[in-house]
């Protein structure tokens, strides 16, 4: 599969140095592994989103027995510094063992390393002429559910702490050559009060203008780009441009949203007297939404008859739906249906009190009629409802044969303009002919925590960069058995198989080893739907 920027450092050993006790002897235990995990897009990056941890990184871990509400003064390792090597394995600077082998053990780490000694009410300040922010980084681990020596490796998965805000400016023909930029500043508070324990930000003093560095390649369609961490924060209104003197301020009319792990981008035009608004994105480091443009409607969600979608900028302007039809969340892995079944799928060949909607399957008579719409690829029009019986034609073989909408569990279930995906439209992110680097495919295995593995899917067309889809990997349901829950996905098409006898349709397949692919299988099984809308 093509493969995201690394998420997973390797395993590594840092050997933990134990407290003595007056009540039991110092015990000599193995060491203890970490996995040190980096969400993606999480470690500040000066041009750029993409990041990971780097040979040279320095982390600090801390380590306590006890109770993870409360961090004691006497600590099993305290703030001992790690530092990846160029072979992917954290080296201690001293050594660290485990107390005991009974006790649980609660850790915390933080990047880049730093003492700390109030580990709920630790002092931050922004350093704004800090080049690329580098040292006011700060990402958070937190291990707080008991960990003993008998269980092995300690995931330490960390956090970005602050937020990040991108401003990009492009200027109105009102001016005949491009005026040059001394500064672009925010007016936000530049300290905070750190909990490690919650893993919690929050901002503290007065407000006031914080330079933005430069990037070094500006957004497109844009002539300058400014980008640089920020505290979280609430009440963000003042973007202030220098040019030759001038200040320009914009104003939002409502607060510009600084959060934790994302971040914010403004586009502004600039004129010869004001500053507008030209487009406002809030983004996830890992997954990006869209917003509405001019007064700046924090936050937005775009949806159809209430259902979210994103859009990737595949070409044919098709918006995904984030979930899967019956689930409530992305990796929820919501209901089967067979091919033609507009509810969903429980027994074989047919959907529980819907045992023929558009057709059926059953072991004395096969497959019942149904009706399908042919798409014309060579005049790019819907021609004419077919009974499937009359694919028999060659002719017929090079246009695709749609199912009827009436028959479509998208459009059924959801109403309004959803429906199921052509094979054509999944191919124009999973096809051969994609570019390279058009999209990412990073196959998961907990999902936002959520436990759930499935398919991610990540944008890098340009205005939709960052944007994604995840594909719970659900498996398929055949008779009253459901297969491959957790390894495989399985999602139709609205496309049904021209080359058989009609008792077969079009699929996505992907899973950990492949890349994604389309296939066939019969229509009685019951596979998940994704629905898109034009």
């Amino acid at each position: 599969m093509k493969k995201n920027n690394k998420y997973i450092i390797t395993a590594v050993s840092l050997l933990l140095l134990s407290a003595c006790s007056k009540e039991m002897p110092l015990m000599v235990t193995d060491s203890i592994t970490v996995e040190a995990i980096i969400g993606s897009m999480t470690k500040v990056a000066y041009s750029g989103n993409s990041t990971e941890f780097s040979a040279g990184d320095q982390i600090a871990v801390y380590g306590w027995t006890g109770g993870a509400d409360a961090v004691p003064a006497k600590l099993v390792v305290n703030g001992v510094r790690n530092t990846l090597g160029t072979d992917g394995t954290w080296t201690p600077a001293t050594q660290m063992l485990w107390k005991n082998g009974t006790d649980a053990h609660y850790f915390v780490g933080v990047y880049p390393a730093r003492d700390i000694t109030d580990f709920t009410a630790d002092t931050y300040t922004l350093d704004p002429s800090t080049a690329s922010y580098t040292a006011s980084d700060l990402l958070m681990a937190a291990k707080l559910d008991g960990v003993k020596a008998s269980a092995g490796t300690v995931m330490l998965k960390f956090d970005h702490a602050m937020a990040k805000l991108n401003v990009n400016l492009k200027f109105s023909n009102e001016f005949a050559t491009t005026p040059t930029v001394s500064s672009v500043k925010v007016k936000a508070r530049k300290t905070a009060t750190i909990n490690y324990l919650t893993k919690s930000v929050t901002a503290t003093g007065i407000m006031s203008p914080v330079e933005i560095p430069v990037a070094a390649t500006a957004a497109t369609g844009y002539v300058y780009s400014y980008s640089g961490l920020q505290v979280p924060q609430d009440g963000v209104t003042t973007i202030i441009v220098a040019i030759a003197g001038n200040e320009y301020v914009y104003t939002s009319p409502t607060p510009i949203p600084l959060q934790s792990g994302k971040y914010t981008t403004l586009g502004l035009i600039v004129g010869r007297d004001n500053l507008e608004l030209a487009s406002v994105n809030v983004s996830n480091w890992t997954t990006a939404s869209a917003l509405s443009g001019g007064d700046a409607d924090y936050p937005f969600k775009p949806t159809i008859a209430g259902h979210e979608y994103v859009e990737l900028g595949e070409g044919l302007g098709l918006k995904w739906a984030t979930c899967n039809i019956g689930a409530e969340n992305p990796w929820d892995y919501g209901d089967y249906f067979a091919w033609g079944e507009t509810k969903p799928y429980y027994t074989a060949g047919h959907s529980q009190d819907n045992p023929c909607n558009n057709w059926h399957y059953d072991k004395v008579n096969g497959y019942s009629l149904g009706s399908y719409l042919f798409y014309d690829t060579d005049k790019h029009d819907y021609t004419s409802y077919f009974p499937k019986d009359k694919i028999v034609d060659g002719s017929f073989f090079m246009k695709e044969v749609l199912i009827n909408w009436e028959d479509d569990a998208a459009t059924r279930n959801w109403g309004s303009t959803w429906r199921l995906p052509t094979v054509e439209e999944w191919d124009t992110i999973f096809g051969p002919t994609v570019a390279s680097g058009t999209f990412d495919f990073k196959w998961e295995t907990n999902y936002k925590g959520s436990s759930v593995a499935g398919l991610l899917v990540i944008s890098h067309v340009d205005g939709y960069d960052g944007n994604s889809i995840f594909l719970p990997a659900a498996g398929y349901r055949h008779d009253k058995s459901i297969d491959d829950v957790g390894s495989k996905c399985y999602y139709w098409s609205a496309s049904l198989d021209t080359l058989t006898d009609g008792s077969e349709s079009r699929y996505l397949y992907s899973d950990s080893q492949e890349e994604p692919c389309s296939g066939i299988k019969p229509r009685h099984y019951g596979l998940s739907v994704r629905p898109v809308s034009n």
